[in-house]
């Protein structure tokens, strides 16, 4: 909650913003977006035992955030181009993801597509991240943080340019 509360922060989310967590995982992130006062919040994930776990979330913290179960290739159907003004996510790469870098890919070539303003995640690999990133967004922020031995970095990004 602590570190899901951090990324929220960075991000700038505002109250009228449309804020999209399309790796949600528990739904922590989208959940501390809606209790800082944003008021359209999504929350996707593809594996659907992730999205039972975030709706449960959301109901514990009686917050209003949709979650779906959607892949990352839905995020440019579920949304129109530059409708969301922030994502904001958990990039986790674990040693054994092998398809790590096309997953990375994948959620910036999408969020390039519907974002309107920045993207900002964390991510215990920020090397791989700013490798994918480098070919269409450009790093604005990175904030070194840990949780016991786990260390992540929070990284910010904008898009080289803007439709």
């Amino acid at each position: 909650g602590c570190l899901a509360y951090a990324v929220v922060k960075v991000s700038g989310a505002k109250r009228n913003d449309v804020v999209v967590d399309p790796l949600c995982k528990d739904g922590v992130i989208a959940i501390e977006a809606a209790l800082s006062g944003v008021k359209r919040v999504y929350a996707f994930d593809s594996n659907k035992n992730n999205v039972r776990n975030a709706v449960i979330n959301v109901r514990f913290a009686k917050v209003g955030v949709q979650v779906n179960a959607y892949d990352l290739d839905w995020l440019d159907t579920v949304f129109k181009r530059g409708m969301v003004d922030r994502v904001v996510t958990n990039v986790f790469v674990s040693r054994r993801d092998e398809d790590a870098v096309a997953r990375i890919r994948e959620l910036f070539h999408q969020s390039e597509f519907v974002m309107k303003h920045d993207m900002t995640l964390i991510t215990n690999r920020p090397e791989v991240v700013r490798e994918v990133a480098r070919e269409r967004f450009r790093e604005v922020m990175a904030v070194k943080v840990s949780k016991g031995d786990m260390r992540y970095e929070i990284l910010k990004f904008e898009r080289n340019s803007h439709p």
